[in-house]
């Protein structure tokens, strides 16, 4: 019996597949001969580990997005004799670890960041309880805590600037991720500042979609970050983007560096102590001597 396989929506938890089989799958609607990948993840934030993915007709596992911090992985499985790809890849931080990909249709393994207007309206189709940015707002993300944001779409041209002003607890960082977006700069130019909104100015750091595509996700340097959505014309309601809060781990470098510091200082004056006393000995004995 052929199914359709697994898929993970956008708004998932965090889950664990282990141990798992996926065999027969990828038969979306055998009316109209669409496939699907065995195992679909929207964005990853999940645990793939020693599982099976063989004899399906499309693609083995398609990963539409990674989130930067989960690790995302596929550890000590097999994906073989698939009719597509092994493991497709869309997004960057991905590992692929101790695996084999053997006898698949196409390749082995396929990174390509690019995906189609009708791939990201189904991303987007599988966010739960979006925050709709429909107006100048402020929020507050709680520790290591995400939130999807999508803007509406309408049918009049409109001309308007909204604000999202992003903040996180001390020692944590904001994190944006882009889902989506639309490409005609020209009506809808998103840029995201490192700072709050009343302190924008025209020198401070930011992004824009997408001159800037290739730096996302963007880590803000301290706890402010402002999302800008300039409007002049039609809303396309395909804008879609991942907030995340994540722990200022610059203090984990910064001891890790102290203690080589502490340990090269450590080390050198150990060999200035050892090499002054050799010195001392040195001149005792030629003392002695005379």
């Amino acid at each position: 019996m052929l199914c359709a396989g697994i898929r993970f929506l956008a708004s998932a938890v965090p889950s664990r597949l282990v141990h798992v089989s996926v065999t027969g799958a990828g038969l979306m609607d055998p009316a109209a001969i669409i496939y699907s990948p065995a195992i679909r993840i929207d964005y990853n934030v999940h645990t793939l580990e020693r599982i099976t993915v063989a004899d399906n007709l499309a693609d083995g596992v398609l990963i539409m997005r990674n989130d930067v911090y989960a690790g995302a992985r596929l550890a000590f499985s097999d994906v073989r004799d698939n009719g597509g790809t092994g493991v497709a890849v869309r997004g960057s931080f991905f590992e692929l670890y101790d695996c084999r990909l053997t006898a698949n249709r196409r390749a082995g393994f396929e990174y390509n960041p690019s995906y189609t207007a009708d791939e990201a309206l189904q991303v987007r189709a599988g966010i739960r309880d979006p925050l709709v940015f429909d107006r100048s707002m402020t929020i507050h993300l709680g520790d290591e805590n995400r939130r999807w944001v999508v803007t509406p779409r309408r049918f009049v041209n409109e001309t308007w600037t909204y604000d999202l002003e992003v903040s996180v607890n001390a020692l944590y960082k904001v994190v944006v991720d882009v889902i989506d977006y639309n490409p005609e700069t020209g009506v809808e130019l998103v840029t995201v500042y490192d700072s709050r909104r009343r302190s924008i100015r025209p020198n401070t750091l930011h992004w824009t979609i997408d001159d800037d595509m290739v730096d996302f996700p963007v880590v803000s340097q301290l706890t402010h970050l402002t999302i800008r959505w300039r409007m002049s014309g039609v809303s396309s309601g395909r804008l879609a983007f991942v907030l995340r809060s994540s722990k200022f781990r610059q203090f984990v470098f910064l001891f890790v560096f102290v203690i080589i510091i502490v340990n090269i200082l450590y080390r050198y004056t150990s060999f200035i102590r050892q090499k002054r006393q050799k010195h001392k000995a040195k001149k005792k004995k030629q003392s002695m001597c005379k």
